[in-house]
């Protein structure tokens, strides 16, 4: 009596030696062209011909000056600050939100305070500059003003999440453009060589990649 066959012998290609050196080498390569590119990625700069520049109420001062700049060469009507209410330092000051504090820091910097509006945010524990976007449009329309299109002026890596979440926001009847100011405390064409660049681009990216797939406007 011949038993049934309970194995088999077959050919299986495996790489060789060279095989996965050239493996190697392209994931390195791909590697590398990831880290060249994504900071200019997330760092866009994309302005569009706009009659309001918002400002985003968390920059620097030095980023204030900068806004300040923009404003006067760039034809806009109106300047919007934005931002929600400060986690820090309420007690000694008489501004207790960020969209405030940078229309007064504005102002202090020769801003015409006629052409300029403070729009505080609610509270929210997540999607803040949703939460931002979404205030400046009540604004917008409690006040009936009439604009097509809008540049957001932004932190360098904060750009292409800004202006996603504000055009989800905004909707497409207005045109959002992004401005976006050099990075501060790191290198943006070496920013893996420091920890702020590296906490800057690997934190933007997680929050870009949840903004773009997983975040979901509300409807009301």
């Amino acid at each position: 009596m011949v038993l049934p066959k309970l194995t088999t012998v077959k050919e299986k290609r495996v790489l060789t030696l060279w095989g996965w050196f050239v493996v190697l080498l392209l994931m390195t390569g791909f590697g590398y062209g990831v880290v060249l590119n994504l900071y200019p990625f997330l760092a866009v700069n994309a302005p569009v011909k706009a009659e309001i520049l918002v400002v985003e109420g968390f920059l620097s001062d030095r980023n204030l000056k900068h806004a300040a700049e923009e404003f006067s060469r760039g034809g806009y009507r109106i300047m919007a600050t934005t931002g929600g209410p400060l986690g820090h330092g309420t007690f000694l000051t008489k501004y207790h939100s960020y969209a405030q504090l940078s229309a007064e820091t504005l102002k202090a910097l020769g801003m015409d305070p006629l052409k300029l509006i403070s729009i505080e945010s609610p509270p929210v524990r997540k999607d803040r500059t949703y939460a931002s976007a979404k205030a400046l449009k009540k604004e917008l329309e409690r006040l009936n003003f009439p604009a097509t299109g809008l540049n957001i002026i932004t932190a360098s890596t904060h750009a292409r999440r800004s202006r996603l979440l504000f055009q989800k926001a905004l909707g497409d009847s207005m045109r959002v453009g992004v401005i976006r100011l050099p990075a501060e405390g790191f290198n943006e064409d070496e920013w893996w060589k420091s920890s702020a660049g590296v906490r800057s681009v690997i934190n933007e990216s997680i929050a870009y990649i949840y903004a773009r797939f997983l975040f979901r406007p509300e409807t009301s």
